[in-house]
């Protein structure tokens, strides 16, 4: 029982990491991993047909 306090932490601080890898790569004009976007409920393929300008 004491360590699903440390579970869910660890649960969150990888969506955080996600989420911060997702952006960096955006924010480069890189495509994001697809177990980042999966990570924070985005379907790769989906993201992958965005337009970009």
């Amino acid at each position: 029982m004491a360590n699903k306090p440390l579970v869910a932490l660890g649960g969150f601080l990888e969506l955080i990491n996600s989420v911060m890898a997702v952006a960096s790569a955006t924010s480069d004009g890189r495509n994001p991993r697809s177990r980042d976007l999966r990570a924070i409920g985005i379907d790769p393929a989906q993201f992958r047909q965005i337009k970009r300008f």
